[in-house]
């Protein structure tokens, strides 16, 4: 309970979307491109490996729906609401449901945030008309974040992808502070880095007055805002220092860096594959006190060399395709200033 209390899982979410917003930002800046070309790139980036992670999902849950007992408990639960078919499960390889991998919400999100890019992006050119978009996506973010279907919240989540577009259109200025002011960068990226782990936790139990589980306010829009403020400060002062946080360059990192689209896709079919095969395993209990840490490690042991493949034979296959095609999509847009 306690570990489940403190992790923030949303954070990390959060993060992402603030760092897919720089990355994006710089490869329009960099790359100068059109429209189409830019969303060829994205579809290529993002479909194949997600394809495969669904039809894989849908692989497990066929089988292992007969196989597990309907005394697994939450297991058997899991299994059961997956039963997909028509039109719910060409949604899910379309990546607009999460209907059979869970985590999928957050690509959906992705490609919600990849489709307004080039528009964000050009309003980042004003210096006015970009900080003004920062905050009318931040005003109306409370309004669209739990709202249904899915793809309408997508749309709350874009003040991260402008705060991380906005942070890249400034680096060369973070850059300068961090090299006049150096400790003050790593006083800001250490609290910033606290302040995101640990500031749900704080409101939580300001609230609550006790632990709660991680669901309880997961989806909050405004505990959202106050970590996407974290994130813009955490992501700010990384880029800020004139070679990065040395951390991120060993080739553990950057390996870890390749596959972790995968890892992420693959993980929740995993777990549920794993778990399938401990629940038929004689005398074993997935309620146990041990069993959720047995299934983190078996999860993880079998996810990382399987999204290690996905990477090597689909994802990189899928992004020199998305660069071939692009170059056919006709001539680039004009360099951004």
């Amino acid at each position: 309970m306690a570990f489940d209390a403190v992790i923030n899982a949303h954070a990390a979410v959060i993060l992402f979307f603030v760092l897919s917003g720089y990355v994006l930002q710089a490869t329009l800046a960099q790359r100068p491109q059109s429209p189409i070309s830019f969303y060829v790139r994205r579809a290529f980036r993002i479909y194949p490996a997600v394809i495969t992670a669904t039809a894989f999902a849908l692989l497990v849950v066929s089988i292992m729906i007969a196989q597990v007992p309907k005394s697994a408990g939450w297991l058997s639960d899991e299994l059961m609401v997956r039963q997909l078919a028509g039109i719910d499960l060409a949604l899910c390889f379309l990546a607009v449901s999460s209907s059979l991998i869970t985590p999928l919400w957050t690509v959906i999100v992705e490609i919600v945030g990849s489709a307004c890019m080039p528009l964000i992006s050009f309003a980042g050119r004003n210096r006015i008309i970009g900080p003004a978009l920062v905050i009318v996506l931040a005003v109306m973010s409370p309004l669209l974040m739990n709202a249904e279907p899915l793809l309408l919240a997508s749309l709350g989540y874009l003040v991260n992808f402008a705060v991380g577009a906005g942070i890249y259109r400034i680096t060369p200025g973070l850059q300068d502070l961090a090299l006049r002011r150096p400790r003050l960068t790593v006083l800001v990226m250490v609290g910033a880095a606290i302040g995101l782990l640990f500031s749900r936790l704080v409101v939580k139990l300001l609230v609550f007055h006790h632990l709660t589980p991680l669901v309880t306010l997961y989806y909050d829009p405004w505990l959202s805002l106050i970590e996407t403020i974290w994130a813009g400060l955490l992501i700010a002062a990384i880029v800020a220092c004139p070679n990065g946080v040395g951390v991120l360059r060993i080739p553990f990192a950057m390996f870890l860096g390749d596959i972790s689209f995968s890892v992420y896709l693959l993980h929740y079919p995993v777990m549920l594959a794993v778990a399938s095969g401990l629940s038929l395993v004689q005398g074993y209990d997935l309620g146990g006190a041990y069993a959720p840490v047995v299934l983190a490690l078996l999860t993880a042991a079998v996810t990382i060399p399987l999204a290690w493949i996905n990477f090597r034979l689909i994802e990189k296959p899928g992004i020199a395709l998305g660069r071939a095609f692009s170059s056919l999509t006709g001539r680039p847009a004009p360099a951004q200033a």
